[in-house]
Parts: structure tokens; C-alpha cells; sequence
């Protein structure tokens, strides 16, 4: 997996308010196989997005997969 960096959740209505990270990442075809054999869930190549503080494991599951790194982290501005 490719991880393409955190980013920060902002409140919509005052954006100066931060209140966590998520964390953009790829998975590129053969990851995507290997993590569907070794973990029993189905994964497909793409760009995913999870809650994250860096250094830490992810919040909850992943959302995804998005046709690019942008979209990934337009949805979770939005989400």
C-alpha cells in the first residue's frame, strides 16, 4: 500500500476547528488480492480512506475504493 499521507477533519461551519485525521492510501491490484486472501474480506485495487491519527491504527473501516487520491479525500471531507 501506497500512503499518501493524514489529513485533518474540519467542523463544515467553522473551519478552523480540527477534530481528527484520516489518512489517504493506495492499493494497487496485487495488494488488493493478497489482502482479500489474508483477511477474508474483499478488497479492489484503488484509493481508500480511513479514520487515522498518524502512528496509530485506523479508527474504523476503510471507505473505498475511489477512482483517484482526490476523490478519496473529497468524500472524507464530506463524510
Amino acid at each position: 500500500m501506497d500512503y499518501l499521507g493524514y489529513h485533518s477533519f474540519v467542523d463544515h461551519e467553522d473551519p478552523s476547528l480540527e477534530y481528527g485525521c484520516f489518512e489517504v492510501f493506495h492499493v494497487s491490484g496485487k495488494e488488493a488480492r493478497q489482502l482479500s486472501r489474508e483477511t477474508g474480506e474483499e478488497w479492489r485495487a484503488g484509493y481508500y480512506w480511513w479514520p487515522c491519527f498518524p502512528g496509530c491504527l485506523p479508527d474504523s473501516d476503510r471507505n473505498g475504493p475511489f477512482r483517484s487520491a482526490k476523490a478519496a479525500w473529497k468524500d472524507a471531507r464530506e463524510n
